[in-house]
């Protein structure tokens, strides 16, 4: 019958819905292509105008087909009339004239005056509007950002949270393009902004770092040496010297048959397990920094290393099971080891942050404190887990820095 083959509003709504992407693009990015670097900002999608059209087809249309289709063509015009009286899109008739039936009014096409009138009527108005919103929030950052809007999707997706870091992380790169050049993207102060969320949105940041205009070495092959941020290699034990003077330099790589080389050997160690988190270190006097790499660093590994039996040493690792393994081995081994930051305040301060644990089970706890026991308690109970670079950069530093005082 051809009036299945009609448009109708369904029909049209679909279109929509399936091409919001393209027509956010359409409308919004256009009107903020044409704004000045002192123009407003468009306060809602009601200030942008969608001078968009759709024709409303009707293939088949013949004096004949709709005296055998009459009452599916009745009802068909009746849906169009019924959107002609909203206010989403403004319906245009069109008469045709027939030789047995006579002149007849046909919805002909129908327009959208605002790109709210024009997501409404595709169902999208909500997704619509908080990309509006997002976009609109980047571009009072810097209006350099308009270069994101094909994107706008991309910033709907992210919660709350990770949309709040893309905004601290646009700010600091807005104030100062070649900001952090040379040092791990880790120690940009941004609250959340862990290895995982890198990993996750680096195309995203990608993108911010692009539009603000940070130079790009294309022929590098990773997203941190493009945009000029330190790469490391972790194949060797890796230091790095927090106080400045204890090391030949701030930071070294060796094999561990080196260790025991130094000149001047530190009595004060901590143990991090976290590549992020030991990565963005800050200066503390008196301490040398190890990175543990989760256990890839093995207690019996370093227990050949002479002046590190001898020292103290601060371990800060997941609050986990594997974190409390790692810890046991090391005091098994007769290290001189204390924990920091592992302990159930930890561990329910940071509960937003948890996720589900289904690490090794501990075979033996003997040289665990009453602290690391009733943290262990609590991990069995809740079966989640908690990453070390979840725990924020000034409590990570507060913690080594009374380590440093301690006498």
């Amino acid at each position: 019958m051809p009036v299945d083959k009609w448009s109708t509003p369904r029909s049209v709504s679909a279109r929509i819905s399936r091409d919001r992407g393209k027509l956010f693009v359409e409308t919004v990015g256009r009107h903020v292509d044409t704004l000045g670097e002192q123009d407003f900002l468009p306060a809602s999608l009601d200030d942008i105008k969608a001078e968009t059209t759709y024709q409303i087809t009707k293939p088949g249309l013949s004096d004949k087909a709709i005296r055998s289709n009459f009452q599916s063509v009745m009802e068909w015009s009746a849906a169009w009339r019924e959107v002609a009286k909203h206010q989403e899109g403004e319906v245009v008739f069109q008469d045709r004239s027939f030789r047995t039936i006579g002149v007849q009014s046909f919805a002909h096409k129908i327009s959208f005056r605002t790109a709210r009138d024009l997501f409404a009527f595709g169902c999208e108005l909500r997704r619509a509007e908080a990309g509006f919103q997002r976009m609109m929030t980047l571009l009072t950052i810097d209006r350099r950002l308009a270069a994101l809007i094909s994107g706008w999707e991309t910033f709907v997706n992210l919660n709350s949270a990770d949309f709040q870091i893309v905004q601290e992380f646009s700010r600091t790169f807005s104030a100062d393009k070649g900001a952090f050049e040379g040092h791990h993207i880790r120690e940009v102060p941004i609250m959340g902004m862990d290895t995982k969320f890198i990993g996750r949105n680096k195309a995203l940041l990608a993108q911010i770092l692009t539009a603000l205009g940070r130079a790009v070495h294309e022929e590098a092959d990773s997203f941190e040496a493009k945009f000029g941020f330190r790469v490391d290699d972790d194949n060797l034990i890796r230091m790095r010297d927090l106080d400045g003077s204890i090391l030949p330099f701030p930071e070294l790589a060796l094999p561990v048959t080196g260790l025991d080389g130094l000149v001047k050997r530190p009595d004060k160690v901590v143990i991090v397990e976290n590549q992020a988190t030991f990565n963005s270190l800050a200066p503390v006097s008196g301490v040398v920094a190890i990175f543990g790499g989760g256990g890839k660093i093995s207690s019996r590994k370093l227990g050949c290393v002479e002046w590190l039996q001898a020292a103290r040493i601060l371990y800060m690792g997941d609050l986990d099971r594997n974190g409390l393994i790692i810890l046991n081995s090391f005091r098994s081994l007769g290290f001189n080891v204390t924990s920091a930051l592992m302990d159930v305040d930890t561990y329910r301060k940071y509960a937003d942050y948890r996720i589900i644990d289904d690490g090794t089970e501990i075979r033996s706890t003997k040289k665990l404190s009453d602290r690391e026991m009733a943290l262990l308690k609590v991990l069995k109970e809740t079966g989640q887990r908690l990453e070390q670079e979840r725990i924020a950069h000034d409590e990570i530093t507060a913690a080594i820095t009374a380590f440093s005082a301690q006498s």
